[in-house]
Parts: C-alpha cells; sequence; structure tokens
C-alpha cells in the first residue's frame, strides 16, 4: 500500500511480478476497509461555500448528452416491453 501512495498500480505489478488486476484487488480490498472505519457524526454542513465562494456550477455537452441519451434508451427499452412491434425496426431497437 505504500508503493501505491507513489507509484502507478501497473509500475508496482511490474516489480512483485503480479498482474495489475490483482494489485487493484488488493488496494481496493485495503481502501475499503479503511472507509468502513470512518466517522463523520459531527459534520453538520459543507464548507464548500466557505473556502471556494467563486465556485460556479458547471457542466459540459459529454456529460449532458450521455445523461439524455441514457434516459432514451431507457423509455426505449420500457416501451419495447410494452409494444412488442416496436422491437427490430431500427427506430427504437
Amino acid at each position: 500500500m505504500l508503493m501505491a501512495r507513489s507509484m502507478a498500480v501497473k509500475t508496482i505489478a511490474t516489480i512483485v511480478g503480479e498482474h495489475d488486476t490483482r494489485i487493484w484487488r488488493i488496494v481496493h480490498h485495503y481502501v475499503d476497509q479503511a472507509r468502513a472505519k470512518e466517522d463523520y457524526p459531527a459534520v453538520t454542513s459543507s464548507g464548500i461555500g466557505s473556502y471556494f465562494v467563486n465556485a460556479q456550477l458547471s457542466c459540459d455537452k459529454f456529460h449532458v448528452m450521455q445523461i439524455i441519451n441514457n434516459a432514451v434508451d431507457e423509455v426505449r427499452r420500457q416501451e419495447q416491453k410494452e409494444r412488442p412491434e416496436l422491437k427490430k425496426t431500427g427506430i427504437s431497437g
């Protein structure tokens, strides 16, 4: 885990002679363990407004289109369940 703090997982895998997916599993295991021990009962509100007073909400075109496309796909799937004649028409399938 000390190596993972300052090196790429692929580099660690090469050094220790393991596949990088195994290193990732180990990293995720210990990160999950650490997060399970976290406790924030005293936190009552976010400090973002205090520390980032000039911050503005922004979004990019890619993520907006991704959300729209996912919503359209979900509607298409629902319509195909209710109306089987729409399957494989090229419009909804």
